[in-house]
This record gives structure tokens, sequence and C-alpha cells, in this order.
């Protein structure tokens, strides 16, 4: 909902985001957080952030879970995967731009024991072209989202990676068929940072809660 002015309405799908001006009576989309037609649209982390002077911030996060499926064969086109921002409007589809690349520092952070990915390596979010290998493609699965009260100029995101190792997946394995690295990383302003990467005994502790999740 907006919180400058609670008619407005945003709900995220896997077709992607809609929007309604009316209390939900009538909705505008999917409207496209990008210019992928051929890539998923899988809408993971929403969030509507007043940001002074009756102005709202859309944050958009596309997270297809980046692997096929016997059911859901085009589940592997993760082209789209990344996070976009956009300004509430007042009718139609809003126009979004892509606020996660390499270019503004969302790489992989430094390397952990049994990651598949090198310090700095590049995840290039929102480029449209889907995971291939370790070096080729969006490298993201599934994202979430969230916005500090403090200060909506801290993003945080958390996200799930396409290539990893036994080690990754013991960690967190939020793709148990095919599992990544799952990293957290932070925005302040127009670049990011990692905060922190799964670790070793993230792992026994999950291995230990939920060992159905552990293949």
């Amino acid at each position: 909902m907006d919180p400058n002015n609670s008619s407005k309405v945003a709900a995220g799908a896997k077709t992607g985001f809609y929007l309604s001006y009316d209390d939900g009576v009538n909705w505008t989309g999917p409207c496209s957080t990008d210019g992928f037609s051929t890539q998923r649209q899988d809408i993971t982390g929403l969030e509507l952030t007043d940001m002074g002077g009756g102005v709202t911030r859309i944050i958009a996060a596309v997270g297809v879970r980046g692997f096929a499926t016997t059911v859901q064969f085009d589940l592997g086109m993760n082209g789209a995967n990344g996070i976009y921002t956009a300004t509430m409007g007042s009718s139609g589809c809003p126009s979004f731009t892509s606020t996660a690349s390499n270019a503004n520092g969302f790489v992989f952070g430094t390397a952990v024991s049994g990651s598949a990915y090198a310090t700095g390596a590049a995840m290039n979010a929102g480029t449209g072209v889907p995971f291939s290998n370790i070096t080729t493609g969006d490298q993201l699965g599934r994202i979430e989202i969230a916005v500090a009260p403090s200060n909506p100029n801290y993003i945080y995101a958390k996200h799930s990676l396409l290539s990893g190792t036994a080690t990754a997946a013991a960690a967190m394995p939020l793709l148990p068929d095919r599992p990544g690295l799952p990293r957290t990383a932070v925005q302040a302003g127009p670049s990011w940072r990692v905060l922190r990467a799964a670790h070793s005994e993230t792992a026994k502790r999950r291995r230990r809660l939920s060992p159905e999740l552990v293949r």
C-alpha cells in the first residue's frame, strides 16, 4: 500500500508488477520492471517507501529461481533477475530503472570456503541474459529485499546464487534442487556492499533444525 495514499495498492506476481489506484477495484498490469520481454518477471520482493514531499518510491525485486522444472520449463529464464526502482504515479505503469549492477557494486563479496565465485565476481544482475555458467548470464536466483525504517536510502537485499558447491548447498539451501550460496547486501546511496555470506556454522544449525532441506 502506498504510504502517501491508501487507495494505491501494489502487488507482485509471477507475471510481473501490478498497481491499483482505486483500492483494488481495478488493476493495471502486468507492468514490466525491465525491457526483457523474453525473460520471466517473477516479483519476489516489493517495497513502497515514503521519501518525503508526497513522493513514494517503489522497489521491486525480480527473482525467478533460475532453473527449469518438469512442470515449469521456463524457470531458467532469469535474465531479468535484479532490483528495480520507480516513483509512484497517478495512473498506468510506472517507469522502472535498474538499481543493481556490476558497475555500482552488486558483485560477489569476499570469497568464502567452498564458494564457487571469486572475490568481486560479476553477478550480471538485470542484464537480460539468463544464467549459462559461472561467468555467463545473470547469476542470481531468488531475491528478497527490505528497507531500513530509520533511513530509506538503506536497502537490504538477500539473494541466492545459481552456481554452488556442496559446502554452499549445506549453508542455506534456498533452492534445494540446485542450491547456491545466499548473500546479503546493502545499498546506501548509489552503490552496494556485501554484508555477509553464509558460513559453515549456519550450515550446521540449518542441518540440525531442518535436515530435510539438505541433500
